[in-house]
């Protein structure tokens, strides 16, 4: 996720753009990481230009199971998945990030 926001945003930890001649348009140390306690992770960002943050809020448990084929992880992962397992996973697992992707029902958008 983190790089995702990260070229969404520009943002970047310390390996980002130093920026032009007198330090303009910066991205080093713009990008940072905190502890979350619940089960739905939550990014803040913040506009430094005029100090506005929202929040997006992943409602994780929202997600839907995806599918019969997403039990073959364990065989894919060492090495004993048939074709046709890996092809059921295959097809689950990218049904499933495609919601993820698509429904915005799944985060939500706050002003803090």
């Amino acid at each position: 996720m983190s790089r995702l926001v990260s070229y969404v945003t520009g943002a970047a930890e310390e390996d980002g753009f130093g920026g032009l001649a007198g330090g303009h348009g910066g991205r080093t140390d713009l990008l940072s990481f905190g502890d979350f306690a619940d089960d739905e992770p939550a990014f803040r960002f913040r506009r430094t230009d005029v100090d506005e943050t929202v929040q997006v809020t992943y409602h994780v448990a929202d997600v839907p199971e995806g599918g019969p084929g997403t039990q073959y992880l364990s065989k894919l992962l060492d090495g004993t998945a048939s074709e046709e397992e890996r092809a059921a996973f295959s097809a689950d697992w990218h049904d499933r990030v495609g919601t993820v992707l698509t429904d915005d029902d799944l985060f939500t958008v706050e002003r803090r």
